[in-house]
């Protein structure tokens, strides 16, 4: 009876981390999200320290740090979009085979943030919002429109009604029957949480000669919070 196959791990630095991320994008077919993503990292991420750090040993202080750094000149609103790409990016990373803690980048938003706004934010993906628009009845389809046309009514980039846009590749496409965007409060919504001792990884270069093993383990788990914090927009 041949042994279970083994995930190929990758032990890379944040910046090769992002990169696998970025052309996870491409591979989807986002290459404008990807174009976008990518300028914001090499104005934020590529020249900065923490970009050379191992994924692996990557901590919460390094994190932290860099996020200090990006304060001169930049909103905490502005600041925690950015600190999202990264969290998505480092996510995605980790589906891919890299080697992590995510807990390392699960920063709480900056304060300003939620006392804006309540963090309150409009879900979907920048072609969604298109063919959101072009969907939409002639007279809601040019509202819209012009209310997201010089960033939203509120004035911040990447606003819609006022609230800001979050991109995200897990929501449905514009179509009937599904349901392309969401409303509210993603903190109170869901509730997840891991174990204080965090990620383990166990070493094997013993059982196979020649190649090196890691065994990744982290105790964690997730439940709905407050449901009413969220409402999805239902296309008939």
């Amino acid at each position: 009876m041949g042994a279970a196959p083994v995930r190929r791990m990758a032990r890379g630095t944040v910046c090769e981390a992002l990169e696998t991320y970025l052309q996870w994008l491409r591979d989807q077919g986002r290459d404008n999200t990807a174009r976008t993503i990518e300028r914001k990292f090499k104005q934020v991420v590529w020249d900065d320290p923490m970009a050379t750090i191992p994924l692996h040993s990557l901590t919460k202080d390094d994190v932290k740090e860099w996020r200090d750094r990006l304060r001169e000149g930049r909103q905490p609103r502005s600041i925690n979009r950015i600190v999202r790409d990264l969290k998505a990016g480092l996510n995605r990373a980790l589906k891919e085979g890299h080697v992590g803690d995510r807990e390392t980048w699960a920063l709480d938003l900056l304060a300003d943030d939620i006392e804006d706004s309540g963090d309150s934010a409009v879900i979907l993906e920048s072609h969604h919002r298109k063919a959101l628009i072009k969907a939409a009845l002639p007279a809601g389809g040019e509202f819209i429109a012009r209310v997201d046309a010089s960033g939203g009514i509120s004035g911040r980039p990447q606003s819609l009604l006022g609230y800001e846009v979050i991109e995200s590749s897990e929501l449905q496409a514009v179509s009937a029957g599904n349901m392309p965007v969401i409303f509210g409060d993603l903190e109170q919504a869901y509730i997840w949480a891991s174990h204080e001792r965090g990620l383990r990884v166990i070493r094997d270069d013993i059982t196979t000669p020649g190649s090196t093993k890691f065994y990744i383990s982290l105790q964690c788990g997730g439940k709905p919070g407050d449901t009413r914090a969220l409402k999805a927009l239902h296309i008939a």
